[in-house]
């Protein structure tokens, strides 16, 4: 008979045991919804050098939380606070409790609820990751660009490849041209000539390349193009001919037409309009006729026809001698 208790006792017990086990199991978790970053750098001076650890509370409770390594070991302490239902923010500067940048590799949060009596680790991975990116390749479409609105040649694509997910940042010179967010490894930026929404002068530029991370580290440079930015440009700044010769020039430029003319300089100011055409080639030749030409000092301009709304410079000029025979 004793046995035969003992045995119902034990039986009763074990299924007490068993049904608080489901009933915890039944339970609602007190913590959900974690919202972390897939990565960040603590050491990249940038908004990513810190996590933000998110998540949702169905209770109020105090809560203390910690950072755990890969094996489980607490590599630093967040604090304690009181907290109530609704989201809660923890910032984290990948750093240890002795300040130190941690190895990089995974971390998860957990949390302690005392009132509660819950320890929750947060299952979701955040990587620290400092190691910066690297471009491979750089190669620009152009070596020159007319961003002139006529469709031709009017932008310069470069196609880049990263040895990783990241961002390209663009640099015409020392300005920052823009800087996207990151994206797959290979890919195409488009440049117009503009900075700050501002059209760039005519001249060359030596377009360098760097890449950023979705963890936020930034790459070494990477310099592989040179373009020129031009309108029409003359093939010489100054000419000398000989009254009823032929003056020829040459232009660079992309347009289908443009317009030259020449006209007469004295005392420094510019007089008449001696002579004017159209052209659609990449040279030209006039005949300076003695009754319209005169020996003396004149100004030769070229420029692309249409409108200018955004005052572009799309024009260039050179001085012109004209000798007696």
């Amino acid at each position: 008979m004793l046995l035969s208790a003992l045995a119902l006792v034990l039986i009763a017990a074990t299924a007490a045991a068993f049904a608080w086990t489901e009933s915890l199991k039944l339970e609602r978790l007190p913590v959900v919804g974690p919202r972390f970053p897939e990565s960040f750098s603590p050491v990249c001076v940038c908004p990513t050098e810190t996590a933000k650890l998110t998540l949702r509370l169905r209770v109020a409770d105090t809560v203390d939380a910690d950072i755990l390594d890969a094996q489980d070991e607490v590599v630093r302490s967040l604090g304690e606070r009181q907290v109530r239902p609704g989201l809660v923010t923890w910032e984290w500067d990948g750093r240890d409790d002795a300040g130190r940048v941690v190895p990089d590799g995974p971390y998860r949060l957990r949390v302690e609820l005392e009132d509660k009596r819950r320890t929750v680790v947060v299952p979701n991975r955040v990587f620290v990751d400092t190691v910066p990116p690297r471009v491979i390749a750089m190669r620009a479409n152009l070596l020159a660009f007319s961003p002139d609105g006529d469709n031709r040649a009017d932008v310069v694509r470069i196609a880049y490849r990263a040895d990783g997910p990241a961002g390209p940042l663009l640099y015409a010179g020392d300005e920052l041209v823009f800087e996207k967010p990151p994206r797959r490894p290979r890919s195409r930026v488009r440049w117009g000539g503009r900075v700050d929404g501002a059209i760039l002068p005519p001249g060359t530029y030596r377009l360098t390349l760097r890449v950023r991370d979705p963890a936020g580290n930034l790459s070494p440079e990477f310099e592989r193009a040179t373009v020129e930015l031009r309108y029409i440009t003359l093939s010489s700044g100054a000419f000398r001919t000989r009254r009823g010769a032929q003056l020829t020039f040459g232009v660079d430029t992309d347009a289908r037409a443009w317009d030259w003319r020449l006209q007469r300089l004295r005392g420094g100011k510019l007089r008449r309009v001696v002579l004017k055409g159209e052209s659609s080639g990449p040279r030209e030749t006039i005949r300076l006729r003695r009754g319209q030409v005169p020996p003396g000092r004149y100004q030769l301009e070229v420029s692309l026809p249409g409108a200018n709304p955004e005052g572009l410079p799309r024009f260039d000029t050179a001085r012109v001698i004209v000798l007696p025979r």
